[in-house]
């Protein structure tokens, strides 16, 4: 018996041990798949990953090509506006030459120069008017003709004609 005994306890042993591989055997199967999964998902991982680095450094190289070209065109358009500036300012410079040289100048001067002498005759006779009662302002431009008419005789020439300060009759602007 006692052999019979150590025989179970042998197919005992022999039992539990064949589970235990099979357990083993199974743990080791769904480790190889879960590894075998693992690789795979990583391998798409990284394929992925890659395919997104790509399209990262297309775009980026795809930017610097625009961030380049924008840069050309502000260069482009700067060196326009710089270059208008200087037109304009020349062309300024040209209309002003030109116009001195015209006859216009000329006659403008004199224009502004009968204003402003036309103006301080007028203040200087308000002043007068009011620094000197007693004085008539009147009387002063007797004594502007005869003042032109003394000079006229000096320089020898006739000195009648329309003055910045007398219009087309020979009247007086300043009253």
């Amino acid at each position: 018996m006692d052999g019979g005994l150590l025989k179970r306890k042998i197919e005992d042993v022999e039992k539990v041990l064949a589970v235990y591989n099979r357990k083993v055997l199974t743990l080791q199967d769904s480790l190889v798949k879960a590894y075998k999964r693992m690789i795979t998902d990583l391998k798409v991982i990284k394929d992925e990953k890659s395919k997104e680095i790509h399209h990262l450094k297309k775009k980026n190289s795809s930017l610097r090509k625009s961030c380049e070209a924008s840069k050309a065109r502000v260069k482009e358009r700067d060196d326009e506006i710089y270059n208008l500036r200087y037109a304009l300012a020349r062309a300024k410079h040209d209309v002003m030459e030109s116009y001195k040289a015209s006859s216009e100048y000329q006659h403008d001067l004199y224009a502004y120069g009968a204003e402003s002498i036309s103006a301080s005759i007028s203040l200087t006779k308000e002043w007068i008017a009011a620094e000197h009662p007693g004085v008539n302002p009147h009387d002063f431009d007797r004594f502007l003709a005869q003042r032109r008419d003394f000079e006229a005789e000096q320089d020898g020439t006739d000195d009648q004609a329309n003055t910045p300060l007398q219009d087309e009759d020979g009247a007086s602007q300043l009253d």
